[in-house]
């Protein structure tokens, strides 16, 4: 037994703020992310409304897991984070914390490859029983995907744990997946579309077509686009002469070994509006090896009604209307480029 003079009770977030006080008086903030969330701040005591006195400062604990609790997170909110809060010991509170907690991190995690389960998407469409048991896909386990050094081992020592026998594949989308739930969400709409899990960003048609590519140019099914599949995908659509520059520069792209997951994360990006004009010139530029800055208009109307999401007849025509084209035919594909990211000056008059 011994005495003690009890002088202050204080949370980690308060106690966070006192400790760095002791190494810099400026500090006026404590803040905590880990398995929860909060912050507190150094207030003038004139400013506190629940507190009487006008003279001196007060500690305010903000308790701002709680944020949201009234409403202010609807649009915010995915449907991964409704799930959890229902299934929580305590549905309705401590929204945001549960957006960005630790705590919360495998549980989102383990839903979100839940549904590309359900999508088909991930191990075949089947889910091992672990799986589908909430709470077995534990927050410790992003921290181990993450430290996957390349070879994969991390991540399959991982699912296995889970009851699943993964392909190289879903170690890449499981690994995607851990990432993006590691690094935290998206603070808009928007951005919860760009940067959230990138199978979202497609319907399951679209990415099936994307498979259908992604195999048409992985010429020796090895799961990796090579430089030389790049080479003879080419040559098959009868472009011979392409140099080692142009195809590692396509490759460089993906920042890292070009798998189907990287593969479906670039189109994300092109589709969802991030393309500069010169990068839209490029590819035109693919279509006029001369250089002549001119594309045929009815090669171009032939690729656009036969090939990927194709146009109808009526939609070319509109396009069209809009479209430089000489008395020759030649579509004068900068200028169009520079309409696509522009728009066009006519219909702005």
């Amino acid at each position: 037994d011994f005495e003690m003079d009890v002088v202050a009770m204080v949370n980690d977030t308060v106690a966070t703020m006192i400790s760095c006080y002791y190494e810099d008086h400026s500090c006026e903030v404590g803040m905590i992310v880990g398995t929860g969330c909060n912050a507190c701040y150094m207030e003038e005591l004139k400013n506190v409304e629940l507190v009487e006195g006008e003279e001196g400062r007060m500690c305010v604990n903000t308790e701002w897991g709680g944020f949201g609790d009234t409403g202010e997170l609807k649009e915010f909110r995915l449907e991964y984070d409704c799930i959890v809060d229902e299934m929580s010991n305590n549905p309705g509170y401590h929204l945001y914390e549960k957006i960005i907690g630790g705590k919360y991190m495998g549980e989102l995690t383990r839903l979100v490859l839940l549904k590309l389960v359900n999508q088909n998407l991930l191990f075949n469409g089947e889910a091992s029983q672990l799986l589908e048991t909430q709470g077995s896909f534990e927050t410790s386990f992003l921290s181990q995907v993450e430290s996957d050094t390349g070879d994969q081992k991390q991540i399959y020592n991982v699912l296995t744990k889970l009851g699943l026998l993964p392909s190289k594949a879903d170690c890449d989308i499981v690994h995607l997946a851990s990432r993006k739930a590691a690094r935290g969400k998206a603070s808009s709409k928007q951005n919860q579309r760009s940067s959230s899990n990138v199978f979202s960003m497609f319907e399951q048609s679209q990415i099936q077509e994307f498979k259908e590519a992604f195999g048409c140019i992985d010429q020796n099914r090895d799961g990796i686009i090579s430089k030389q599949d790049l080479r003879e995908t080419f040559m098959q659509l009868g472009k011979l002469n392409t140099n080692d520059e142009e195809l590692e520069a396509m490759l460089k792209e993906g920042k890292g070994p070009m798998n189907f997951t990287v593969f479906l994360s670039l189109f994300g990006e092109k589709l969802n509006g991030t393309d500069p004009e010169e990068t839209i010139v490029n590819a035109f530029k693919l279509f006029d090896p001369q250089g002549t800055g001119h594309v045929k208009k009815d090669e171009f109307k032939r690729l656009l009604m036969t090939q990927a999401d194709k146009f109808s007849a009526d939609e070319v025509e509109q396009m069209f209307a809009v479209t430089p084209i000489d008395v020759a035919g030649n579509i004068d594909y900068k200028s169009l480029c520079y309409i696509i990211t522009h728009g066009d000056e006519k219909e702005d008059a």
